[in-house]
């Protein structure tokens, strides 16, 4: 974390449903918290080998989790955050790593089961795989590149979430991580992102009602540094701007965003939460 300056903003006049913005992991979602422990279970990351997927699995990990597991296209960054998942790990957490290709259902479900017969049932799945899209205004953006984004941000979720159920253990959790931007007014040119991104949405929310057992969790991160979001650092040139974007190091920002899929864990309740 270095010698980045911690804070915390007050949000409670601003009508805001979160009252306290941080920008570091807190105590109270800490995974090393006994409370928040995921001891025994079995933890299916999608998209786990870079950005929020792969803080997300190092989380889980310091939870003291039986195994984590990462499924994702790209081998050379499945193997980096493969050691660094085992790195940060606490105990005898197993790690692996699955390469597939998840708009494709038979390879997600071949690559599901193949964790499952190592490490057995699988307790937590979190739809993490995502990409930005085309940038371009709906009167001229290029219709199948926007088509592109639907099919990773809501064809590998309907396939993660398809090839999970049958291997899934007692009191089965799944996580999504989706994006403030669905909530907001409307980005210009970031139709391919936000829509997709609202299908996805839609999706696990019809998927609480139509099976109220599972636990099904739904995260809005905002702007975060990772690979998704460079492009914006490289068009936006105004330092006051960019700092707003990015707000301080990738890292502490997205362990601050693991934390808190670990933190879900404890919830009570079995619906979407918005």
């Amino acid at each position: 974390m270095g010698s980045e300056e911690e804070f915390k903003i007050e949000m409670g006049a601003s009508g805001s449903l979160t009252k306290i913005y941080h920008n570091k992991p807190y105590p109270t979602i800490s995974p090393f918290r006994p409370e928040l422990s995921s001891k025994g279970k079995n933890v299916v990351v999608t998209g786990g080998g870079t950005g929020i997927g792969k803080a997300i699995a190092i989380a889980f990990a310091q939870s003291g989790a039986a195994s984590v597991s990462i499924v994702g296209r790209r081998e050379d960054r499945l193997v980096s955050a493969s050691k660094a998942i085992a790195d940060a790990g606490v105990g005898d957490t197993r790690v692996l790593y699955r390469v597939a290709d998840l708009t494709d259902s038979s390879s997600t479900q071949a690559a599901f089961k193949s964790v499952a017969d190592e490490v057995g049932k699988i307790h937590v799945l979190i739809s993490n795989a995502g990409v930005l899209g085309k940038i371009g205004p709906v009167a001229s953006v290029n219709v199948d590149s926007v088509m592109k984004a639907f099919d990773l941000n809501v064809r590998s979720a309907f396939n993660a979430v398809q090839a999970f159920l049958p291997l899934a253990g007692n009191e089965p959790v799944i996580i999504s991580t989706n994006s403030a931007a669905i909530h907001i007014p409307p980005i210009p040119g970031a139709i391919a992102y936000t829509a997709s991104k609202l299908a996805a949405y839609k999706m696990f929310e019809y998927l609480a009602a139509e099976n109220p057992e599972l636990r099904i969790v739904q995260i809005q991160p905002g702007v975060v540094a990772t690979e998704i979001n460079e492009w914006m650092a490289e068009q936006d040139r105004d330092k006051d701007r960019r700092e707003y974007y990015y707000c301080h190091k990738k890292q502490s920002r997205t362990r601050t965003v693991a934390d808190q899929f670990v933190s879900q864990l404890n919830f009570q309740d079995n619906s979407a939460s918005g």
